[in-house]
């Protein structure tokens, strides 16, 4: 049996955000962080609420046993080692580890499987330079693990041969590590042969190959570039004389379908053709295509392979615009630099299309890509290149995406345009075989996606959990309603309303008090109406997991890992929790309440905390508070901000408390907030017809929201030269109001658009302002002669 690997802690912090009923396992290392297929190793998973009797669930293909936990550990439930033996056949690749005992499962580690022997870097310490000391590298093959602090290097020493070639690839931003890494090969003075940062095909990662011109001693350093001391810090570093491939074409197929994609790059003396597995589930987004080498000789991870719905093609041969067909992914590639590949797409005045350029985010692409529409003359009519340049025009009002990766243009057919001439080059103007990319055009222009804000959740049997969606408003702004589609008999779900420009949602899922402990993978969809009422459905991706990376906007997730949520069922919480509305009625600017009763087997003083938990980005407080010994009811207050967005959205409280040193989180039924204005206007029409010299009344009623119960004052904005309307007050005991336009002789004839303004006072609020709620549009229409009156 090989030594064990030194620990490496693996993702921590964010996997708390799924609310356990009791605190649920964490994995924050495992060791080793990767094994040799047909070997006999040990498993060590470290972390949190680690129980003897936890069990390992894991896809690793070979046999696995529980060991019992070491005796001389201060605290025995915080490791657990299992006997693991992998088979010769196992294929290389990354393989998950979660555990789950009966407070739950917990978050996902990721093990790699390969060829090379496996050792850990025992580290020498640092002399008064501070510098590591190098540690001499078995010969190569081998794959060593480490970790990086701050600013530290890990400088290996090595002995090479004349003519000699060895490749030097680092493992970490595929293993979820949170650094990003960079490799150098040096020789015996320092000076620097070969350096990378990230390479081709593998996530943020750095591979070099180098030949050897002369015998002697020779370095590798591996740095991360952010020296930014990252809580999951570890890596591997392989080194070894191997094949690997850097891209693949095409970079993705659609499922259930045949294609043979050519592996090329890297060190390969020639292209390499392979027929990916694409008979996957729908809930498979990825899948890995290996290089077909001896047994005993992998090196790389196998790359990523796109898996779609929809009907797919290589892009066409020719050097004219070919046909681009609706809903058909086309895999194309810029194959030498300055290439454009332009595409006829026929269209019809007035139609809109989303066009969009896939490239960056295959992580298999060298491509930074520059997307363009053209007329049949060549002038360009609209450009992007990446999502930040996303053209919205001026009908769509929602905040663009943030910046992203790829290209992508929402676009309206002008009047006479039957013909749009689609270009894709790379915005470099660099073009070769690994220059790949994917193109869409569709006539759903409106897109959203949805993404799931933790990799996993546990649901108490007999109690809930809380499960918040994120919303990319691609180009749609509407509402949107989440829901499960496999629940089985013993889930049921509530919620899962996302208002028009929200960007998160809440469900809240609950479990029967017998509900089977295997773990679920939770299939979530949205649904929502186009603008022509059309159907838009879309199925929600899971991260897999999170690794919170410092000093960066990005945390590493493994989206790879598949669209499933999953989670797991745990042990009845010992509180309960029941509220005394379900749907609620919220007015902008003003509060409301709802009383929490609890019900609980902790002892009587055991402190309990309230609070509560609502989409991110509304703005809605929620005020709870501490739950006093002895009592079991508690008055929680929501309130809405004067201009907080109204709709329909989703909140849940939460009741914290100590069950004997352990954290207890116990998640109230769902509420459902219907967030209103304080008062709107109901009018008859809103066109008015007025001739010169005459007048013409507009009467209409104000609704209030209850609770408000103020004066509302109305006045008529931007009325033309020689026309007025008075403003009206109305009493809060009154709500009919009517409204009087005068026309004097010097009117201008002509249609105009005037607005109606309503302000009231908002009792108790700080500022001085008044409440508004929007303008409404009048059209007015004055005549030359005098003219009935309107609007009774």
């Amino acid at each position: 049996m090989k030594p064990p690997i030194r620990a490496a802690r693996l993702v921590a912090a964010l996997f708390l955000v799924t609310a356990p009923a009791l605190s649920a396992p964490l994995v924050k290392s495992i060791r080793p962080l990767g094994a040799r297929r047909g070997t006999t190793f040990m498993l060590t998973l470290r972390g949190r609420e680690i129980t003897p009797g936890s069990e390992l669930v894991t896809d690793l293909p070979g046999t696995i046993t529980r060991l019992a936990p070491p005796r001389d550990m201060k605290a025995p439930d915080t490791e657990l080692p299992f006997l693991v033996v992998l088979g010769t056949d196992a294929p290389v690749g990354l393989y998950t580890v979660r555990l789950r005992n009966a407070d739950g499962i917990s978050n996902l580690a990721l093990l790699s499987v390969g060829d090379f022997p496996e050792i850990e870097n025992k580290k020498e310490p640092a002399g008064g330079d501070g510098m590591e000391r190098p540690a001499r590298l078995s010969t190569p093959p081998v794959v060593v693990s480490s970790t990086l602090a701050e600013a530290e290097r890990d400088v290996y020493r090595f002995t090479a041969q004349a003519g000699q070639a060895l490749v030097f690839e680092v493992e970490a931003r595929r293993l979820g590590s949170a650094i990003d890494p960079v490799v150098r090969v040096e020789d015996g003075r320092g000076r620097e042969l070969a350096a990378n940062d990230d390479a081709p095909g593998l996530g943020g990662d750095c591979r070099v190959e180098v030949r050897f011109q002369s015998a002697g001693e020779y370095r590798v350093v591996v740095a991360d570039t952010r020296f930014s001391g990252q809580e999951q810090n570890f890596y591997r570093l392989k080194v070894g004389s191997y094949l690997y491939a850097d891209g693949i074409f095409p970079a993705g197929w659609q499922r259930g379908k045949e294609v043979e994609a050519t592996l090329f790059g890297g060190n390969l003396p020639k292209p390499v053709t392979v027929r990916p597995a694409l008979n996957l589930p729908p809930g498979r987004r990825f899948t890995n295509v290996a290089l077909p080498v001896p047994a005993g000789s992998a090196g790389s991870l196998p790359l990523q392979f796109a898996v779609g719905d929809l009907p797919e093609r290589l892009e066409p041969e020719g050097s004219g615009p070919r046909d681009l067909e609706p809903d058909t992914i086309v895999n194309g590639r810029i194959s030498r630099p300055d290439e454009v590949d332009r595409y006829r797409l026929a269209v019809k005045t007035g139609e809109k299309w989303l066009i969009e350029v896939e490239a960056a985010r295959l992580e298999t692409s060298r491509m930074g890509a520059y997307l363009a529409l053209a007329d049949g003359s060549g002038k360009v009519l609209a450009s992007a290149v990446d999502a930040g340049g996303l053209n919205l025009q001026k009908e769509f009002s929602f905040t663009p995406p943030e910046r992203g990766v790829d290209p992508k243009l929402l676009f309206h057919v002008p009047s006479g345009l039957t013909d749009l001439v689609v270009s894709v080059e790379e915005i470099t103007r660099r073009g070769g075989p690994g220059y790949v990319y994917r193109l869409r055009a569709t006539r759903r222009y409106e897109e959203f996606s949805l993404e799931s804000a933790a990799p996993f959740i546990n649901i108490p049997a007999g109690g809930r959990a809380v499960v918040s969606m994120r919303v990319n408003r691609d180009t749609y702004a509407g509402p949107i309603q989440l829901s499960v589609a496999n629940l089985g008999a013993d889930l049921s779900v509530e919620g899962g309303h996302v208002p028009a420009g929200a960007r998160e949602g809440l469900l809240v899922l609950t479990a029967k008090p017998d509900a089977s402990p295997a773990i679920r993978r939770l299939e979530i969809w949205g649904e929502a109406l186009s603008s022509d009422r059309e159907p838009i459905r879309r199925r929600a991706a899971a991260v897999g997991l999170v690794t919170p990376v410092k000093g960066a906007r990005r945390d590493v997730t493994a989206r790879r890992l598949g669209m499933e949520l999953a989670a797991g069922i745990a042990r009845p919480a010992p509180l309960d929790l029941e509220v005394s509305e379900r749907a609620i009625k919220l007015v902008q600017g003003l509060e409301t309440s709802v009383t929490l009763r609890v019900s609980r087997s902790l002892p009587a003083r055991a402190p309990i905390r309230v609070e509560g938990e609502r989409p991110g980005g509304i703005d809605v407080n929620i005020r709870g508070g501490a739950l006093e010994a002895g009592k079991s009811a508690l008055a929680v207050q929501l309130s809405a901000g004067v201009t907080a967005s109204t709709g329909v959205f989703d909140v849940a409280l939460q009741a914290r408390a100590d069950a004997g040193g352990r954290q207890v989180i116990v998640t109230s039924p769902c509420i459902t907030v219907d967030l209103v204005r304080a008062f709107s206007l109901e009018i008859p029409s809103d066109r008015i017809a007025l001739a010169r010299g005459g007048t013409v009344e507009l009467t209409g009623k104000v609704y209030r929201q209850y609770p408000y119960q103020e004066v509302v004052g109305l006045r008529v904005e931007d009325l033309p030269l020689d026309v007025t309307c008075g403003a009206v007050e109305v009493p809060a005991s009154d709500s009919a109001f009517r409204l009087e336009f005068r026309a004097g002789p010097g009117a201008e004839p002509g249609d105009y658009a005037v607005r109606l303004a309503a302000t009231g006072k908002m009792q108790g609020r700080k500022e001085a302002k008044d409440y508004t709620i929007p303008d409404r549009v009048l059209h007015l229409k004055i005549a030359g002669a005098p003219s009935a009156s309107a609007g009774k």
